[in-house]
């Protein structure tokens, strides 16, 4: 995966963070990706909105992957953030095997 591809899919997950605002929430928002780059599923943070302390964007975007393919673990599978994890997402993604990160901001 060149530059070019890592930057869009931080703007893809910018643009969850716009959603996530919008709803009034953290912002914060994340994208899967298979090993090719291939988009699996965005998330944002809906902790307000949907009145649940745990709903950060990494954990919608686990909760959402894992219902659509069927699984708990993502080996070979990327996350791509606007921001650096808190560590509670960051735990759950490691426990997800994801051994890919890449953050719009550190």
């Amino acid at each position: 995966m060149d530059q070019i591809q890592i930057e869009a899919l931080i703007e893809l997950a910018q643009e969850e963070v716009e959603k996530a605002v919008e709803a009034g929430n953290p912002p914060s928002g994340a994208v899967l990706t298979d090993s090719q780059g291939k988009v699996i599923v965005t998330a944002h943070n809906t902790q307000n909105s949907s009145n649940d302390p745990t709903a950060h964007a990494e954990i919608n975007l686990l909760r959402q992957a894992a219902n659509i393919l069927g699984r708990l673990t993502f080996e070979g599978y990327m996350l791509f953030c606007n921001a650096e994890s808190c560590s509670m997402c960051m735990s759950a993604c490691i426990k997800a095997k994801i051994k890919h990160f890449y953050y719009g901001a550190p």
